[in-house]
């Protein structure tokens, strides 16, 4: 008897467990490396705060968009399509003057079925490869961020919002500067007739997730 409910708790556990994460691929049109399946969901599109709290609180594309990798000494990037490829934005460091917190790291394909938009935020997500930060590149995003369940919703008049579970704010040097920001919305500004991005945490404007306004 003893031994049947042993073997049956073993069974339990090990079904229990995730499976590690896959490693990625290099290369311009590489895909981001693969991550588990989240156990949780991003607060529903219905928990969000009006949307002119989320007009208030988005960035305009128009003045954040990224900066010249070969200021850096990188190479220059393809734009995606916006249907079949996208564009993954990291940060780098110039020779001289400020870091540039975004431009144009390499193009990935958006999976067959896949919204084009969540597969940039979930490319974004997934960081840098190691290839990428040994040839220069920056990003607080990773392994850690890989599987962040979110939500991300075109509205009217050229806003996307992108909600990310709380759970992101647990992940060491995540939104400790602008760049994690400055990221997500190049990511998303790369899109046609995509005008300003407001990004959320748990629901709640970034700003507020953080305790600073």
């Amino acid at each position: 008897m003893l031994v049947l409910l042993a073997a049956a708790w073993l069974a339990g556990c090990t079904a229990g467990q995730s499976p590690p994460p896959e490693s990625g691929g290099d290369g311009a049109e590489a895909s981001a490396p693969a991550a588990p399946v989240p156990a949780t969901t991003a607060p529903p599109q219905s928990a969000w705060p009006a949307r002119q709290v989320l007009q208030e609180n988005s960035l305009a594309v128009a003045t954040y968009r990224p900066g010249d990798p070969g200021a850096c000494g990188l190479p220059a990037v393809q734009p995606g399509d916006g249907r079949s490829t996208v564009v993954v934005f990291h940060g780098c460091e110039p020779g001289s003057g400020p870091a540039l917190d975004a431009v144009a790291a390499r193009r990935v394909p958006v999976p067959a079925g896949a919204d084009p938009l969540e597969a940039a935020v979930r490319a974004q997500l997934a960081g840098a490869t190691e290839a990428e930060k040994q040839a220069g590149y920056r990003s607080n995003f990773g392994q850690g961020t890989a599987a962040t369940p979110f939500t991300v919703r075109r509205l009217d008049g050229g806003l996307v919002v992108v909600d990310l579970h709380s759970s992101i704010r647990q992940q060491r040097m995540v939104f400790v500067s602008n760049a994690e920001t400055k990221q997500l919305v190049a990511a998303l500004g790369q899109f046609p007739g995509v005008e300003r991005v407001a990004v959320l945490v748990g629901g709640q404007p970034l700003c507020r997730a953080l305790g600073q306004c």
